[in-house]
């Protein structure tokens, strides 16, 4: 997804906000990224969309094809994939935080 395409959509403006500076508005869905406070959520990137009161998925919006790729991975080619992140150091504690209660 690209977070700057979505909210130009709505709010006319390529940014993604910050949690602290969500626009007061009812036109939703918007993006926004998440505190950086937490290690998890900075290793993840920690990125959100509020859907406010719309309870449609994301993709039926009809400007999705814009913001919204949609990228299938064949079960054939998992364990290449998941070697090559490894070479590449992505791997589960590079993700997610060991000893993290989150991840229990």
């Amino acid at each position: 997804m690209d977070p700057v395409k979505l909210n130009k959509t709505p709010c006319l403006e390529e940014k993604v906000y910050d949690i602290g500076s969500l626009p007061i508005s009812d036109v939703f869905p918007m993006a926004f990224s998440g505190l950086k406070k937490d290690m998890r959520m900075y290793r993840q990137s920690g990125n959100f969309t509020l859907h406010g009161s719309m309870v449609w998925p994301i993709d039926y919006i009809y400007t999705a094809e814009e913001f919204l790729k949609r990228i299938e991975i064949p079960d054939s080619v998992c364990s290449d994939l998941q070697n090559m992140l490894r070479g590449f150091g992505v791997t589960r504690e590079s993700i997610y935080v060991i000893d993290d209660e989150k991840d229990m």
